[in-house]
């Protein structure tokens, strides 16, 4: 059970009025989180935080799920069908930090924690669903806590949460830091989608500098769609390989919002295939591009593929490298693609 919040006030003031029948149909998941958002105290659950920046508060947030029968037969015809929509966000829980580390020790037991850090165009509500949807597709329940930097949820937005997300980065690695402070080196599994990349990206350049020659800090840290200058990834891999047991890269030649990101920034984007990918000697590139896509934009194949649920599931859940995991063909030394016949 979860420990007693903060302030009873607090709770009453953002948790979500659910009439019994939603409650009956409802199925509520949590997780625990981190946020560096600018509060809204007197707002709904959806609301409470903001785009802006903000201290770091913590808490969990609950997501009510209706189990609506009439878009069942949609999900199962529908090829860019996307359940976002069907949840909602129920309840906001405020406690201290520390309660919310002290509590997810008590449900990863004696697995690893998963930080999860979301990407471009989310605004908190959002942010929580995906960390939802990611711990039921890869059964990671009890193991993920979201970190939320203030993306706008604008999708015009784009160079304010590029502005933003790197502001993030400070208290993103003070959070890495004190997981594994309380977790133990080596035991910290790491993963970043789309521009939360560059959060990671950043915390891992500051901190390898502190780790030559030592033990790997992390665990396995995973690049989901990254958002980042492969060139300037490229540039840093030697010095941040060592930090973790295992570098794990998805990327895939049919992701929209990063083809146009290169459009924006000039340059490649890690998450996406190319020659630029030859250089990154050391770490496991997962080529997903065989996939059918599971959204229009190609860019959350983590959160709604089955396959890449299955391959993330044996990846984090039973410690298996790329060479040992079902599903996946070697096409080259760092590279492996993710084949879509593959059934569990």
């Amino acid at each position: 059970m979860f420990k007693t919040p903060l302030s009873a006030l607090a709770l009453a003031t953002i948790s979500a009025a659910m009439s019994p029948s939603v409650q009956a149909q409802g199925i509520v998941d949590s997780v625990p989180y981190l946020t560096v958002r600018n509060v809204n105290p007197n707002e709904s659950p959806k609301k409470y935080y903001g785009k802006t920046r903000g201290p770091l508060s913590a808490g969990f947030c609950d997501v009510t799920r209706s189990e609506n029968s009439f878009l069942k037969p949609l999900a199962e015809i529908a090829p860019f069908y996307i359940p976002e929509d069907d949840v909602e966000l129920s309840t906001i829980r405020l406690f201290e930090m520390d309660q919310v580390i002290e509590t997810l020790k008590e449900t990863t037991g004696a697995r690893n924690p998963l930080l999860y850090t979301h990407g471009y165009y989310m605004n908190f509500e959002r942010s929580c669903k995906r960390a939802v949807h990611l711990q039921r597709n890869v059964g990671l329940e009890g193991k993920v806590m979201l970190f939320s930097w203030p993306s706008a949820g604008d999708i015009l937005n784009y160079t304010e949460d590029v502005s933003d997300v790197e502001w993030s980065s400070y208290e993103y690695e003070r959070t890495v830091r004190r997981l594994v402070e309380e977790f133990g080196e080596g035991r910290v599994d790491l993963a970043s989608h789309s521009l939360g990349g560059r959060a990671l990206f950043n915390a891992l350049r500051s901190m390898a500098h502190e780790r030559i020659g030592m033990p790997p800090l992390l665990n396995n840290v995973i690049l989901l769609a990254p958002d980042v200058d492969a060139e300037l990834f490229a540039l840093y891999l030697d010095q941040i390989r060592p930090l973790a047991n295992r570098i794990t890269l998805y990327a895939t030649d049919t992701d929209r919002p990063l083809s146009l990101s290169r459009s924006v920034n000039g340059y490649p984007r890690l998450g996406e295939l190319g020659p630029h990918l030859n250089r990154m000697d050391g770490i496991e590139i997962i080529d997903i591009s065989e996939l059918s896509l599971q959204s229009v934009s190609g860019h959350v194949y983590h959160l709604y593929n089955p396959e890449v649920g299955r391959d993330l599931s044996q990846l984090l859940n039973e410690g298996k490298s790329a060479a040992s995991r079902s599903g996946l063909e070697q096409v080259s030394t760092t590279m492996w693609k993710l084949r879509a016949d593959v059934k569990p």
